[in-house]
């Protein structure tokens, strides 16, 4: 899944909005109505749970967590390494063939 959009800052743009529900979506597919999860905003860090409505809200009102781009605590699968440095690492191209 594209995560381009947690590095916007317009919050208000169609892209932003969608990643935020794409999110949404995908950490609720399971879970049944009035869930709660714990929320990426930018101010509480997956500290605190919230409703669906609520998680919103706070993505859209305070931004979504730059840095969490790996939804591990959302049942996304951990992955150790991204797909540019798998790339990399299979064309060689590391640093000890630099120096």
């Amino acid at each position: 899944m594209a995560k381009i959009w947690i590095d916007l800052d317009d919050r208000a743009s169609i892209v932003y909005m969608s990643g935020v529900n794409a999110f949404l979506d995908f950490v609720f597919a399971e879970k049944v109505e009035g869930s709660k999860i714990y929320y990426p905003c930018s101010k509480c860090h997956n500290r605190f749970t919230k409703t669906r409505h609520e998680v919103r809200i706070h993505c859209l009102r305070d931004g979504f967590l730059k840095i969490y781009k790996n939804w591990r605590f959302h049942g996304e699968p951990f992955e150790s390494l991204s797909e540019s440095n798998v790339t990399d690492l299979e064309l060689g191209n590391d640093m000890g063939d630099i120096i």
